[in-house]
């Protein structure tokens, strides 16, 4: 014979408290700044630029000082199309460190390149090749950068017109060709330089 108990029902101010309590506990697991930080850089290695920023702005507000933390939300804003946002947030970082790191210059150039502030462009490339390696492989691409700015700087402001048009794959290609001069003497000739995987540097045309 089975004997069957009554038990009496949670009362609604019991049940109301214990869903106090797991509220609370997941306020205060979600604010963990070291789950906050370890979320936002998962987020950003998996490109959720969006959802990093949440977690590191979130972070940043209870640990101001991390310069990584910093670093990593000023990228993800660069890479969610936030410009303005990028360059406050690591111009704050590159204002307040000792010891400014190349990666910083390196993006800080990218972000005003992508603004057309070919000036800033510039001097933050120049400061990544000062303290860059020798073996870092950006290096040439960032001289590459530099001319370009240099081209940028010298038409800005100019009234052109200009017209972008593909000259088939004789010519284009899917690296970088820029700087194209008429031959004097063909006219059926162009000389232009190009980034490619088989350039030989300063001598080919």
């Amino acid at each position: 014979e089975f004997q069957t108990f009554n038990f009496p029902m949670p009362s609604k101010n019991c049940f109301k408290l214990c869903l106090l309590f797991l509220f609370l506990g997941n306020s205060a697991f979600a604010q963990d700044p070291t789950i906050l930080k370890n979320k936002g850089e998962e987020l950003f290695h998996s490109d959720y630029y969006q959802l990093a920023i949440k977690n590191f702005e979130a972070y940043h507000q209870l640990v101001p000082d991390d310069e990584e933390s910093q670093y990593l939300l000023g990228l993800c804003f660069f890479f969610n199309n936030e410009t303005a946002k990028a360059k406050t947030t690591l111009n704050q970082l590159l204002n307040t460190i000792d010891s400014p790191f190349e990666n910083l210059y390196y993006n800080l150039g990218r972000i005003y390149h992508s603004e057309n502030d070919f000036e800033e462009a510039v001097a933050h490339y120049k400061s990544f090749l000062r303290i860059a390696g020798p073996e870092d492989s950006r290096r040439k691409m960032v001289k590459d950068e530099i001319r370009r700015c240099g081209f940028g700087i010298k038409i800005k402001g100019q009234l052109t017109t200009i017209i972008v048009e593909n000259l088939g794959e004789n010519i284009n290609s899917q690296f970088d060709e820029f700087a194209p001069i008429l031959s004097p003497n063909h006219e059926d000739k162009l000389y232009f330089s190009a980034v490619r995987e088989d350039n030989l540097g300063n001598f080919d045309a």
